[in-house]
């Protein structure tokens, strides 16, 4: 996994180690199986929201095959953008993959 914002990788794993989260670890772990086979890197940047990350999953010739966010979520209006079905059932904060 090649981490293009590593200054706000750091502070950001350093919040969900304060706060007793995995989430976070949970899906950079996933996104770095996505490289197991060899073939595929993934490239992690900075995204405008709170916490989250912006990615792309690349394949052997350099082409984009995957986009998405690792997208931090607070229980209520946690002003991300991004969906979840479950968010009335969120009690503490947490990382989601979002493609």
């Amino acid at each position: 996994m090649e981490i293009h914002c590593q200054e706000k990788f750091d502070e950001v794993k350093k919040y969900a180690e304060s706060i007793g989260d995995q989430t976070l670890n949970n899906c950079i772990e996933r996104l770095k199986g996505y490289e197991k086979d060899g073939k595929h890197t993934v490239h992690l940047y900075n995204d405008f929201a709170k916490h989250s990350f912006y990615f792309q999953e690349f394949d052997v010739n350099g082409r984009c095959v995957l986009n998405g966010g690792v997208i931090y979520h607070e229980p209520g209006n946690d002003h991300s953008f991004s969906v979840c079905i479950d968010a009335d059932e969120m009690t503490k904060p947490e990382w989601r993959i979002h493609t």
